[in-house]
């Protein structure tokens, strides 16, 4: 059991790393992204990506805790 708990820890930890990089780029790249994924046939991606565009960080760490 302490090896899926250290794995989740792990994980979440990723998941974090990568939230935080998201929202440092900006919300004009992450809504030109946004576009390009639904051009592509992508939406539930650009959905996601319009919502952080939109979202401060800590509503983001908020929403995932809770997912």
């Amino acid at each position: 059991m302490d090896k899926i708990g250290d794995g989740v820890q792990k994980v979440f930890a990723l998941v974090e790393k990568f939230m935080k990089q998201i929202q440092a780029m900006g919300s004009s790249t992450l809504r030109g992204m946004a576009k390009t994924l639904a051009m592509l046939g992508f939406k539930k991606p650009a959905e996601w990506l319009n919502e952080m565009a939109g979202a401060d960080y800590a509503e983001l760490m908020t929403a995932m805790k809770k997912n």
